[in-house]
């Protein structure tokens, strides 16, 4: 198990997050949270494949937004975006 940690900073409602990563084959998790002290993002995740196609959406009740997935070999997108409380 490989685990990475990144930051990013979404300061308006325009504002969108974008991380890629490559990964052999089998199950990804990831989870954004928002900052423990006066957070107030509601995270939207999408995971995209490296056409910029839709894989899935993670939009649940809540600032954090978390999934897992079982994926094939190859170049991902993840997308961090506010869609609510900023």
């Amino acid at each position: 198990s490989n685990a990475v940690s990144a930051q990013g900073i979404v300061s308006t409602q325009g504002d969108v997050d974008v991380f890629r990563f490559a990964t052999g084959t089998g199950t990804v998790s990831f989870a954004v949270n928002t900052v423990s002290r006066h957070g107030n993002l509601d995270v939207q995740l999408r995971l995209l494949n490296s056409a910029g196609g839709v894989v899935l959406t993670a939009n649940p009740t809540g600032l954090n937004a978390s999934f897992s997935s079982s994926l094939t070999a190859g170049t991902y997108f993840i997308e961090v975006d506010g869609v609510g409380a900023l």
